[in-house]
């Protein structure tokens, strides 16, 4: 009966009162009233909230006495919330309840409806994902911490590389303004030198010769007076002559030479014309097998020719040497790089020829970068000379001095081995006992080879002990 009441009071409204223009238009022969749950802010304007208590009236719906008496009446509907009256057009449907049997049950936002429980599957999928998100995030950060600290490490070396560069920098410009500052100092004392010798020359000159007519001398005055005269008047051929019949007194000549180049007016361009009849190549017509070997005349020179071209004020950063000796210097060294290929290769040259080399190149200060790999070769096959390792470093082998000394173990030099580390500092690099020990396993069997020849047994008794003193030495 409410029903019914309600349903034409309010078809007779809607008929005086037309939809918004967003809802269908109504057609008078279809038109009925629904009710359904849906929200009020989406439709019509006037509308009724129907409480289990009471109807509230919520808008300026005029409703005629008798439907409000008849609602008073029926104010308690069970299981009602909420209404909302909905004209449709040509739609067709009929006016049903949220309880009518024919329509499907319309959800009323209302109400408080029960949660759909989330499948087992579904809470396994989301646990998956999640783990896969954390291992995820920390791949990530762990390849981002990675990465920072790799950046970190590497701005610590650039760091530390360009604060080197600075210090080097800084050691350079000052080298190079104390050389600038120096260079009229330093040109003025060679000048005095030079009117120094000059006048001791002529003095010498004006001696009579019956002082010392045989040049014979005895004593060591006499050998550094005879070989300051020499130098005095440049005779760089007597010179050599006679600086190559003293041998046996080597160390004499090695204390007294230096002075002697002193008297010099120009000692580089002395010692170039002194060793000249040797070296880059020998000039001598025949040889004989006691003279071949002059290459100790010519490294004794060179040496000697070291403290006498050293800056007197700024010291060894700077040698007093002219252009033209030192380019002629450089003609030299290309000259005997040239004789390599005659003399069949770098395995065939003598080694009394390539430590002359090696002395020149250092001494006038004319060592060439591109050229460092012949010179490590060289020092490896004439290793066994002593000055060697001295001349490796002056040559700029310092870096590859490592590579060297494994070099010479593999080739079974132990001793030579020994001599290097020793020498640059690789001591615990390369420990001597089991260098010395193996050099001394190798010289016993290489003495038990020659024991089987009868004939050798003499040279097997002194490779032994040879072998024996030098591991009693260095242990």
């Amino acid at each position: 009966m409410l029903r019914n009441l309600c349903s034409g009071h309010v078809a007779s409204w809607v008929q005086l009162n037309p939809p918004p223009k967003h809802l269908p238009a109504y057609s008078s022969k279809s038109t009925r009233v629904l009710s359904m749950s849906l929200p009020r802010h989406q439709f019509l304007t006037r509308s009724f909230y129907l409480s289990r208590h009471r109807l509230c009236h919520l808008s300026s719906l005029p409703l005629s006495l008798s439907l409000s008496r008849a609602l008073k009446q029926h104010t308690k509907i069970s299981r009602v919330s909420f209404f909302s009256f909905v004209v449709l057009s040509d739609t067709g449907l009929v006016n049903r309840s949220k309880s009518s049997p024919n329509m499907g049950s319309i959800p009323d936002p209302g109400e408080l409806t029960e949660l759909t429980q989330p499948s087992f599957d579904e809470f396994q999928r989301q646990t998956s994902l999640m783990t896969s998100c954390t291992l995820l995030w920390k791949e990530l950060s762990d390849h981002f911490t990675s990465l920072e600290q790799n950046i970190r490490r590497k701005s610590e070396v650039l760091r530390q590389k360009i604060q080197a560069l600075d210090h080097e920098t800084k050691a350079s410009l000052d080298s190079f303004k104390k050389r600038e500052v120096t260079i009229d100092g330093s040109v003025e004392i060679a000048v005095d030198r030079v009117e120094e010798c000059k006048s001791e020359a002529l003095k010498y000159l004006e001696c009579p010769d019956g002082e010392n007519p045989d040049g014979q001398v005895d004593d060591d005055d006499g050998m550094l007076l005879s070989l300051k005269g020499f130098c005095l008047k440049m005779e760089a051929g007597e010179f050599w002559k006679f600086v190559i019949t003293k041998k046996k007194e080597l160390e004499a000549l090695r204390s007294q030479i230096p002075l002697a180049l002193t008297e010099c007016v120009d000692p580089p361009k002395f010692v170039l014309e002194a060793i000249s009849e040797v070296f880059p190549v020998d000039k001598r017509g025949e040889r004989t097998e006691k003279g071949n070997d002059l290459g100790w005349a010519c490294v004794l020179i060179l040496e000697s020719l070291i403290p006498v071209m050293v800056d007197p004020v700024i010291g060894k950063s700077r040698l007093l040497v002219t252009p033209s000796v030192k380019e002629r210097a450089k003609e030299i060294a290309e000259t005997w790089k040239k004789s390599l290929e005659e003399r069949g290769g770098i395995e065939n040259v003598k080694t009394p020829d390539v430590h002359t080399f090696l002395q020149h190149l250092v001494t006038f200060g004319i060592v060439k970068r591109e050229d460092v790999e012949l010179y490590r070769k060289l020092v490896v096959g004439s290793a066994w000379r002593k000055q060697m390792p001295k001349l490796a470093l002056s040559l700029g082998l310092g870096q590859k001095m490592p590579d060297m000394i494994a070099e010479l173990i593999g080739r079974g030099q132990q001793l030579d081995a020994v001599h290097f580390t020793y020498e640059v500092g690789l001591v615990d690099m390369f420990p001597p006992v089991p260098l010395l020990k193996a050099f001394l396993k190798d010289a016993r069997k290489s003495a038990a080879s020659i024991l089987e020849d009868p004939d050798n047994t003499g040279r097997s008794a002194v490779l032994l002990i040879y072998s024996s003193k030098f591991l009693f030495t260095y242990c």
